[in-house]
C-alpha cells in the first residue's frame, strides 16, 4: 500500500471553466499538489469552483496572486488572456 504524502505544492487555478477545473481535478489528486485558491471573473464559474475545491476565490487572479501563498499558478483562460496571467505569477514570484 502506497503511503499518502503530505501536498508539497500548493496551486492557485486562473480560470475554473470547463478546461480549468479539469486541470485543477488532476492537480488536486496528485499526492504532492494541492488546490488552495481559485480566481475567475464568472461568478457563477467561481462559486462552484470554491465549493468543489472547499478553497477561497478571487474575482482577479492578481489579487489571489497577492494574498495566496502558491508555489503553481494554472492559468487557464482564453489565449489573448493567457499570456497576462502567466506574466502576472511570474512577477509576483511563482
Amino acid at each position: 500500500m502506497r503511503e499518502k504524502r503530505e501536498a508539497k505544492y500548493r496551486v492557485g487555478v486562473i480560470g475554473c471553466g470547463r478546461a480549468g477545473t479539469s486541470r485543477a481535478r488532476a492537480f488536486d489528486v496528485h499526492p504532492l499538489c494541492k488546490v488552495v485558491a481559485i480566481a475567475d471573473t464568472d461568478a457563477e464559474n467561481l462559486a462552484l469552483g470554491c465549493r468543489r475545491f472547499g478553497v477561497p476565490g478571487y474575482a482577479a487572479y492578481e489579487e489571489m496572486l497577492a494574498r495566496e501563498s502558491i508555489d503553481i499558478a494554472m492559468p487557464v483562460l482564453p489565449v489573448r488572456a493567457n499570456a497576462g496571467a502567466v506574466v502576472a505569477a511570474a512577477e509576483a514570484g511563482v
